[in-house]
């Protein structure tokens, strides 16, 4: 196996490095990415005797680019100054060099801060429609099924011996658990864990979404639960009564 040599490499990698001015200064491309895969890029500028270095602001533009609202943006930024000691201002991440030295370094946490702070938006984001969607899948399950039946926050231990907990259970003789999924991650991986770790077949399992997960991620639901559509619900749960009459 041929293996590319530290020149080659170098040249490789400095390709793709971009420079240009900016109203902050200099703009850098930097090695980090937000997470709709754009690269981060960060403004170096004189500040006094020392350089001052941030986002310009593109992390929040980043994230209210792609739908999320001003309190996730703000919960993401605020997390990456927290995280990488970042000073914040007028929704701007930067930070100051006192030297030339400390420049790399400085233009590092500046760029991995503006990438967190999108990634905690999105993530912020995410499950303030999961909530939303939870309070919608109860008001329409007390339309349909009757208070006796419907139970929420249900309790359900795994084979593992972990105790979950599912969104709605409608407790009939063979009950039916509901979870609300949102395509990000997080929910995606806890929603899949709990119903895996489940040992009662009998149980129906059904996870409900308002935006529809990714292609592989939805195949991976799929394995332990019946995806189900939320305007499709109402459906699904008359269907599942009138075989029950």
């Amino acid at each position: 196996m041929s293996i590319l040599g530290c020149n080659e490499l170098m040249e490789m990698i400095d390709a793709r490095r971009h420079c240009e001015p900016s109203p902050f200064g200099t703009k850098i491309v930097t090695q980090c990415l937000y997470p709709s895969a754009a690269p981060v890029y960060v403004h170096v500028g004189m500040w006094g005797d020392q350089f001052r270095i941030s986002d310009g602001g593109e992390a929040a533009q980043c994230a209210l680019f792609h739908g999320r609202d001003a309190w996730a943006v703000e919960t993401g930024l605020k997390a990456a100054r927290s995280r990488f000691s970042l000073d914040l201002a007028l929704d701007e991440l930067f930070a100051l060099a006192p030297a030339k030295e400390w420049i790399p370094n400085v233009v590092a946490a500046v760029a991995n801060g503006a990438a967190h702070a999108a990634a905690v938006a999105v993530e912020h984001a995410g499950r303030g429609r999961q909530k939303s969607l939870i309070e919608q899948i109860g008001a329409e399950l007390e339309k349909t099924v009757a208070p006796k039946y419907l139970a929420r926050q249900y309790e359900q231990r795994g084979r593992s011996g972990k105790v979950w907990s599912f969104d709605y259970a409608l407790t009939y003789e063979q009950p039916i658990l509901i979870r609300a999924v949102s395509p990000h991650h997080n929910s995606i991986a806890s929603t899949y864990t709990a119903f895996s770790d489940l040992s009662d077949d009998s149980n129906r399992r059904l996870s409900v979404f308002a935006r529809r997960p990714e292609q592989d991620d939805a195949a991976l639901l799929r394995q332990v639960a019946e995806l189900v559509p939320f305007k499709a619900l109402k459906a699904v749960i008359g269907e599942e009564r009138s075989t029950r009459h």
